[in-house]
């Protein structure tokens, strides 16, 4: 059984999950408004996302409506409502996509190292595997009184798995930036963007995973697992959105770094030429002026190509 008194937490998930459902559909606007010549395999995903958010939001709101309306009038709610299996399912597909979108940048950030590719996508996949069994016993078994125990540890499994994922997928891209840093300003400035964009990425949907599998520790007889599985895929569908538009300001960035350094090459190998025609000799001074300028191209070509290295990161 689980107590009324736990509803307050379903609804607050619910009031959270419904502006992020907002945004959503407004970043999705955007996404297709701004990047109409994308792959038609990735605007095909972001329409399966929005699709599955949509999905959600109303089976969700007949879970909520369940609950507090018709449930309202026993002692203690004593049964799931059907439609709780579907926000449970399509939440977890959401996970799974957005977390095997980042895998394939960690794939090609990491030179295509395969086994991070495996690991990552493993981990996804039984989650979502796990998730799907949940949803099946809950079906089975609608009475709260006749779930089986391996119900419970299956669900603070699959939150487990997720918070898990998450970080490692941040973490990774993370080191895959940093250790293409320069050392010059300009192209570190790029990749201190991007850090920033995966942390702030992987941030919410890390806590919120974190709070269920906490939640499923430690009071698992509550209404908390289910409030934060409502934001939880708001939160990842927002997630692949939002890194999908900010390539716009980070591709806008990345171009006029680019620029920079070509000027700088092409002022330097002009300074070159034009100091070194007609000569024959060339003074000591001179000769260390040279190798000076001479670092200083060789930062620049560097520069470009890590900047270069970086952009597929957006890509």
């Amino acid at each position: 059984m689980v107590a009324h008194s736990t509803l307050g937490a379903l609804l607050i998930g619910y009031m959270l999950a419904t502006p992020l459902y907002g945004i959503t559909m407004l970043q999705a606007y955007q996404y297709y408004h701004r990047f109409d010549r994308d792959s038609t395999l990735l605007r095909s995903l972001i329409a399966i996302v929005v699709l599955f958010e949509t999905l959600t939001q109303v089976f969700s709101s007949h879970v909520v409506y369940d609950f507090l309306v018709v449930q309202a009038g026993g002692p203690a709610l004593s049964r799931f409502p059907w439609t709780l299996t579907f926000p449970v399912i399509l939440n977890a597909s959401l996970g799974s996509i957005t977390q095997l979108f980042f895998a394939w940048r960690v794939y090609i950030m990491s030179s295509k190292k395969l086994y991070l590719l495996v690991i990552v996508g493993g981990m996804s996949l039984a989650q979502l595997g796990f998730s799907f069994v949940v949803s099946i016993q809950g079906l089975e078994y609608p009475n709260l009184a006749d779930v089986p125990a391996s119900s419970s540890w299956l669900t603070t499994l699959c939150f487990g798995l997720t918070a898990a994922t998450d970080i490692l997928v941040s973490s990774l891209l993370c080191y895959f930036l940093y250790v293409r840093k320069s050392g010059l300003i300009v192209t570190d400035s790029v990749v201190n963007k991007l850090i920033v964009l995966t942390i702030n990425n992987g941030l919410l949907t890390s806590v919120v995973a974190l709070i269920a599998f906490i939640a499923c520790l430690t009071i698992p007889s509550t209404m908390v697992p289910t409030a934060s599985c409502f934001i939880l895929g708001k939160a990842y569908a927002n997630t692949i959105l939002s890194s999908l538009n900010s390539r716009t300001r980070a591709r806008a960035h990345i171009g006029r770094e680019i620029e920079l350094n070509d000027r700088r090459n092409k002022t330097l190998s002009l300074s070159f030429f034009s100091a070194s025609r007609g000569r024959t000799d060339t003074s000591p001074s001179e000769l260390e002026l040279w190798k000076r300028n001479g670092s200083k191209l060789d930062e620049a070509n560097s520069g470009i190509s890590v900047t270069r290295q970086v952009e597929t990161f957006t890509g």
